[in-house]
């Protein structure tokens, strides 16, 4: 379930971020990998806080930090994954568009 959530914080991650919002075009993000530290049990009632943001951008891929906070327990997982860029039609990783690298620089500042 843990994973779950954070399928959803980048997903939202992606939203928020208009240039990136929708992929509308041919290229589409594919998680490539992920990994997560389960670090505490959490359980109902609860309330989840996520955070997630870009760690590292590559030509063609970018990798993504996330962390999961509990009201009650603190933090209680850490997950980071790779992400590839694909041109849809041609069935290809392509690079990153230039305007979705400034657009995630506007949000994270300068990154590796």
């Amino acid at each position: 379930v843990y994973l779950k959530y954070f399928e959803s914080a980048r997903v939202r991650y992606f939203e928020s971020v208009p240039a990136l919002a929708g992929f509308n075009g041919p290229i589409i993000p594919v998680l490539a990998n992920i990994e997560c530290q389960f670090l505490k049990a959490v359980s109902y009632p609860d309330t989840l806080t996520m955070q997630v943001g870009v760690s590292h951008l590559g030509t063609a891929s970018l990798k993504m930090e996330c962390e999961m906070y509990s009201t009650h327990q603190g933090l209680a997982a850490k997950a980071s994954c790779t992400i590839v860029m694909i041109d849809a039609v041609k069935k290809h990783s392509v690079r990153i568009p230039n305007e979705w690298k400034e657009a995630i620089h506007q949000i994270e500042g300068q990154l590796k």
